[in-house]
């Protein structure tokens, strides 16, 4: 029995085999079977009638005779309602089987359709694809200034802003800003600030007018819906002069009183009333950003900054380490006095002085552990740059908080402090004052108040006046 049954099973088996290769559903006529095309299926969760802008789709493919290789997809838009450059007859591939859309939608509802199709292992397309019609909502941005110039500037500007969307990322917004109505000549910016210069300004004969200047700012959805632009209004004026004066001695400071006349009255001797440009920044400060002062910088090839003494540390001082670097760099002549420029709570780094001012260490006063020292009345500061001629200075009433260097290059020192000159004990020359080339340009740093170190020595009268006079001639002036 066991033996018959063996026998009638093998020839069934083989019976079977034989007719899988005699005809059976392999062959038609003779010839293999055509291959079947896939099936499409496509959902979505949640409703499909006016929702939101960005969209999740699901979609999945079989096929009876084979496997999926993958889908392709495309949204047909209605005419003219379509992005820029999109084509609604155009397939993408994909092996996913979801996607998260974000939809072309700049009005307020668009129905596109979403069509997509199988693709099998034989390249074979759904004849049929999936289609979904969809009517979305894009509700519109808003967008407002969050920081805007004084109401009067030079032509460089930074403007900053923010945007809202209710119903997307703003993360995802683009911006457009624009002056004076010229809505065509709008620049699209991702960020949510922007500095303009002098070529924003312009007008077609390459001219900056003096007038009044109004900025506008909108947000476009990652929908491509723009929000109503804000706007802000201010008047712009040009340089004057090829000399910049930055005033940061706010007038209750002491010594202000005296700072102003200093400065101010040996720029009209030599360049005369009216011939130069003035910062005043208690007044009205002009710098929101480092490109503000970098670019306002890069319009004058000299500036003059007298901070002296003043123990409030500005933030324009402490945000101007590169718009520095990069105007010196570039070729601008740079004069800064201030005792909180560098080193013990100073406004710039260790790094900074080291590239831009070439100091290699700061020497330490064992006094009070900190990098500053203190000269007092009578005592001499000495000219270190004979080809500059700096001469003796003599001090005229108590400095704090002043620096001395240790240079990579000891011929930067513009002056140095003999033993006794400091509240300290050293048995030679410290390096006081920096006056170096630096890139194309040139950088001087007194970290002291040239004005107080005009007292009389060997007879003859203080010459503050004269060794600042020889910076302008330094520059050029």
């Amino acid at each position: 029995m066991r033996g018959r049954r063996a026998s009638l099973l093998a020839s069934l088996a083989a019976g079977l085999a034989l007719y899988a290769l005699a005809g059976g559903c392999a062959k038609v006529s003779g010839q293999l079977a055509p291959d079947r095309p896939p099936e499409t299926t496509i959902w979505v969760t949640g409703p499909v009638d006016t929702v939101s802008h960005t969209v999740r789709v699901f979609w999945d493919g079989q096929d009876p005779d084979g496997s999926i290789a993958g889908f392709e997809f495309k949204w047909i838009y209605a005419p003219g309602s379509q992005p820029a450059g999109y084509d609604s007859s155009a397939w993408t591939f994909t092996t996913v089987r979801d996607s998260l859309f974000t939809l072309f939608a700049p009005d307020t509802v668009v129905a596109p359709v979403f069509v997509v199709r199988a693709i099998d292992n034989e390249g074979e397309p759904d004849p049929t694809p999936a289609r979904q019609d969809f009517q979305f909502l894009n509700a519109a941005p808003s967008v407002h200034f969050t920081l805007t110039p004084p109401d009067t500037t030079l032509p460089v500007a930074t403007l900053a802003w923010q945007g809202s969307d209710p119903d997307g990322d703003i993360n995802r917004a683009t911006y457009r800003v624009w002056l004076d109505g010229a809505e065509d000549r709008a620049r699209i910016v991702s960020s949510t600030s922007l500095t303009l210069t002098t070529p924003d300004f312009e007008n077609g004969a390459g001219i900056v007018e003096e007038r009044q200047r109004t900025a506008y700012v909108s947000a476009i959805d990652d929908g491509g819906r723009m929000s109503p632009p804000d706007s802000f209004k201010w008047v712009l004026t040009n340089p004057v002069g090829n000399t910049l004066l930055v005033d940061d001695m706010p007038t209750n400071v002491p010594g202000s009183s005296t700072a102003d006349p200093f400065y101010r009255g040996e720029l009209n001797t030599r360049l005369g009333p009216g011939n130069y440009t003035i910062v005043d920044l208690s007044v009205r400060n002009p710098f929101r950003s480092p490109a503000d002062v970098r670019e306002t910088f890069k319009l004058f090839p000299n500036v003059f900054w007298y901070s002296e003494q003043n123990p409030g540390l500005n933030p324009v001082l402490q945000m101007s380490g590169p718009p520095i670097h990069d105007y010196v760099f570039g070729g601008g002549h740079f004069y800064l006095t201030s005792t909180r420029f560098v080193g013990t709570n100073g406004a710039l780094d260790d790094a900074f002085a080291k590239d831009v001012l070439g100091v290699n260490g700061f020497r330490t006063n064992l006094n009070n552990q900190t990098t500053g020292f203190a000269i007092s009345p009578g005592q001499l500061l000495l000219g270190a740059q004979s080809t500059a001629a700096f001469d003796t200075l003599a001090g005229s009433s108590i400095i704090s908080g002043v620096e001395t260097f240790l240079l990579d290059d000891p011929n930067d020192a513009m002056y140095v402090a003999p033993p006794g000159t400091l509240d300290t004990l050293h048995v030679d020359n410290w390096e006081i004052a920096i006056n170096r080339p630096f890139g194309t340009g040139r950088i001087v740093f007194l970290p002291f108040p040239l004005r107080q170190m005009n007292g009389v020595f060997g007879g003859h009268p203080g010459h503050a006046a004269i060794e600042l006079r020889k910076v302008f001639d330094l520059f050029g002036m």
